[in-house]
């Protein structure tokens, strides 16, 4: 589900208030506030505090009741004068810039500014959740502290001490360039490699570490350090597929190398799921979980009919929506039936492999005549297909967030293969957008979350390893 727009409430705040201003005894208290400004701007009341806007509705200031000196008349307005050059390293988003007047108007207690940007508007490769809004002062853009990021409406939020100019500042990472840093997730004690499977909403990590002759354990990685999960009984192997931010975690148990059993991993226990063969695949941050053709939700269980849904731990988000395909369509389960969202236009299949929060699915399809995957992401009833890298005939997208970036593998006849990052109808290697003297070559993307955080699974000299790859933090 799209997370509530910041705007919306701010505005039914508005119409509420404005309810108010009307004629009616019992001395009711009166306010002017705004859902559009206007040109000499609207004069807000000490006791009541309002909201005002500019005239295009991009900016949204909040004052509280009493937190004026006195009765103050407020002006936001888009910008229209010269505005001086960025901070090192960072650009101003275009149509961000809000003249809030009287200039220097300081506030007893913290007002709130909240400015729309459009997603189009950024470097490419850059996460929404590295905005930030600055403000001028004596002639020079400082960082203002507190921005909070909405990607539903796309808006950034900050708490006032004073009136100023304020805009929204982005990296300026143009094109290539290093805008994540990479941890090595490292391996547990003993093993040689390890593969990432599943990231939760708040950046923890699960997946495969293995010896170098093929003994597999399920980890969790968190905050720096890589846990051995276990496995059932006297079982040999196990698996770690999806994580969630109480760092619960489904997966895998292997008495062998012919059977498996679903294993939910919890405060250092292992639990089968059910009395069947099969495997866990995702879990979300409310406990719901994929156990091979059912899903869990809310203790209770449902068999997917004429569904098959995807096995990755993107499949499944934190609504229980479970993303797959009904037949030769992409699909969506959903309160316990399939929704079909039909074929990429121009091609013969299509199948659901990932879904965000908010809805958007991604997935591949194929023609009869040309079976190399191609990648899409649907939102809302339109298909818009993921373009290839340079060089690539295929694309495999495995985890969407709720921006609508897009991660997952390209790859050119399945015979060299690099992860990439698809964000505002541009698709980037992952590996231009890391710096080049790590060493780490980027060969699959996993999963991103909301924060922006891949998990990727990467080589560095011979070393084969889970890596995470971090946004690189605005300042």
């Amino acid at each position: 589900m799209r997370p509530f727009s910041i705007l919306f409430v701010l505005f039914a705040l508005t119409a509420l208030l404005l309810s108010g201003c009307g004629g009616g005894g019992g001395g009711s208290k009166t306010t002017s506030t705004s859902g559009g400004g206007t040109a000499g701007g609207l004069l807000v009341k000490k006791e009541l505090g309002g909201v005002v806007s500019s005239a295009n509705n991009k900016a949204v200031v909040v004052i509280p009741a009493h937190a004026l000196a006195e009765d103050t008349r407020v002006l936001v307005a888009p910008f229209t004068g010269s505005l001086p050059a960025a901070p090192a390293n960072k650009v101003i988003v275009g149509g961000t810039a809000f003249d809030l007047t009287p200039n220097s108007l300081a506030f007893s207690t913290p007002a709130s500014v909240t400015i729309q940007y459009n997603p189009a508007s950024l470097p490419p490769g850059v996460p929404e959740s590295s905005l930030a809004i600055y403000t001028l002062a004596s002639g020079a853009w400082q960082l203002v502290a507190g921005s909070t990021v909405d990607t539903g409406p796309h808006t950034v939020s900050v708490p006032l001490a004073h009136f100023s100019v304020y805009a929204v500042v982005a990296p300026a990472f143009v094109g290539s360039g290093p805008i994540y840093d990479v941890i090595d997730l490292g391996v547990l004690p003993g093993d040689a490699g390890s593969v990432p499977n599943g990231i939760s909403s708040n950046g923890k990590v699960t997946g495969i570490s293995t010896t170098a002759d093929g003994i597999l354990h399920a980890f969790l990685w968190s905050n720096g350090t890589m846990t051995n999960l276990g496995h059932r009984g006297n079982d040999i192997w196990a698996v770690g597929n999806g994580v969630n931010a109480s760092g619960v975690a489904v997966g895998t148990s292997f008495p062998d190398s012919s059977n498996a059993f679903p294993v939910k991993f919890e405060n250092g226990a292992v639990t089968q799921l059910g009395s069947d063969e099969g495997t866990a695949t995702a879990i979300n941050d409310q406990g719901d979980y994929i156990v091979s053709n059912t899903v869990v939700h809310n203790g209770n269980v449902t068999h997917f009919i004429g569904f098959a849904p995807a096995t990755r731990s993107g499949a499944l988000n934190n609504s229980a929506d479970v993303a797959g395909s009904a037949t030769i369509d992409a699909a969506i389960w959903r309160n316990g039936s399939a929704v079909d969202v039909g074929v990429l236009p121009g091609f013969d299949a299509s199948t659901g492999t990932a879904i965000s929060d908010n809805g958007k699915l991604v997935g591949t399809a194929t023609t009869t005549s040309d079976t190399n995957p191609q990648g899409f992401i649907w939102e809302s009833g339109v298909f818009t297909r993921i373009p290839n890298l340079t060089g690539d005939d295929i694309t495999i997208p495995y985890g969407v967030n709720d921006s609508g970036q897009v991660v997952g593998t390209s790859s050119q006849g399945f015979v060299s293969v690099r992860g990439f990052l698809y964000q505002n109808g541009v698709s980037q290697d992952l590996n231009s957008l890391i710096s080049r003297t790590t060493g780490w070559q980027v060969l699959h993307a996993y999963g991103i979350n909301n924060q922006g955080q891949i998990i990727a699974y990467g080589v560095n000299g011979g070393v084969q390893r889970a890596i995470l790859l971090n946004p690189k933090a605005h300042v």
